[in-house]
């Protein structure tokens, strides 16, 4: 579902969950100049304590 409150604590723990799990599979390279957005979508289930990334992609603008 879409995220209505991204300062939410328990979306912030999601999103470096997501960020983590992501840069475990991909190379990151950074041209210092350029800022990307990207969307990441994660199946949780809380009360298994279980998060998969589903995908991380790059938002172009």
């Amino acid at each position: 579902m879409p995220i209505k409150n991204i300062k939410d604590p328990h979306v912030t723990k999601i999103t470096e969950f997501a960020v983590d799990e992501h840069n475990t599979l991909v190379l990151l390279a950074k041209d210092g100049i350029t800022d990307n957005s990207y969307e990441a979508v994660v199946w949780e289930k809380a009360w298994l304590k279980f998060r998969k990334l589903t995908s991380f992609t790059l938002v172009k603008g």
